[in-house]
């Protein structure tokens, strides 16, 4: 056997040998690995093998994404964005990396155009360690796709708000240049120009008048009809008295008809009944009225005949 392919053989041995020695270590390695749970709304762009990082140290990668229900409310979890189902995404990470009940994770860029990260925050001591089978709650970070629909859906918005204001400007442009619009705005002018001189002139007049004279006579006038006030208070006390007692006697006097009214309504027997509601009594008292009218006219003409026998 040359010496050549002893060397060959032995090399080959030795490759064999290392790549089965990284191969058990690396399981070696996964043996001493946790999975962790994850709950995001939305994990836009991220990809199994993406880096998941602790306070910025690279401590394990993204295993498996998966779509799940929404669950029920649960204290394991903070709440998340309200949707119909949420993204499960477990990562793997070291046995020696601890993280705590309140522990957050963001969904963040690893690179200015692509790639991304998980980014853990550990959480507080206070909150107790998490626990196998515990959820971690996710956010997801805006990225530069993202960012460039919202610039386009906001450029779509500002075109169409520029539109808008074309008409705008236009139908101003209409009302500016009609002549009848002109002509009012002149009027206006004229007219305000005018109030103005007039304000200017009245403001002259105050400066030049005694003001203080003024106020003073003002004050006499409130003063003297303060006083006449007080003069005719015990008239207006005693008119106020006679006037109320004029009411009474109103009031008495509206009893009293109202008494006779209903005395008239009710008694049948009194003349003045029978005058009013009567019409038999009525006609014939005014027959009797008409005989001695016409006895009364005849005796006035031919005298009146008495025939008297004495016994």
């Amino acid at each position: 056997m040359k010496p050549e392919f002893k060397v060959g053989i032995t090399v080959i041995a030795a490759l064999i040998i290392l790549g089965g020695s990284l191969w058990w270590g690396k399981q070696w390695n996964l043996g001493a690995e946790r999975r962790v749970s994850i709950l995001f709304s939305n994990v836009s762009g991220l990809q199994e093998g993406d880096p998941v990082t602790i306070s910025g140290v690279r401590q394990g990668k993204v295993e498996s994404i998966q779509i799940i229900a929404r669950p029920e409310a649960s204290k394991n979890a903070a709440p998340v964005a309200a949707r119909n189902s949420l993204v499960n995404v477990s990562v793997s990470l070291p046995t020696d990396a601890v993280l705590y009940r309140d522990a957050t994770a963001r969904l963040m860029m690893l690179e200015l155009i692509s790639g991304k990260k998980i980014e853990l925050s550990a959480g507080s001591p206070a909150s107790g360690v998490l626990r196998e089978g515990e959820v971690v709650s996710g956010k997801f970070a805006s990225d530069i796709p993202e960012l460039v629909g919202f610039v386009g859906e906001a450029l779509d918005t500002l075109r169409l708000v520029i539109r808008d204001a074309q008409g705008t400007l236009q139908s101003a442009n209409r009302i500016i240049g009609d002549a009848g619009f002109q002509e009012d705005v002149k009027l206006t002018l004229q007219n305000l120009r005018a109030a103005t001189g007039d304000l200017a002139v009245v403001s002259r007049d105050v400066r030049q008048s005694n003001v203080k004279g003024l106020v003073a006579k003002i004050d006499r006038a409130v003063t003297s009809l303060g006083q006449i006030a007080d003069d005719l208070k015990p008239e207006l006390k005693g008119t106020v008295t006679d006037v109320r007692k004029t009411v009474k006697d109103a009031d008495e006097l509206i009893l009293s008809i109202k008494s006779i009214t209903e005395k008239l309504n009710t008694d049948r027997a009194t003349l003045l009944n029978k005058l009013l509601y009567d019409e038999a009594f009525y006609l014939k008292l005014d027959g009797i009225l008409n005989h001695l009218d016409s006895v009364l006219t005849g005796s006035s003409k031919d005298g009146v005949k008495v025939k008297v026998q004495i016994f």
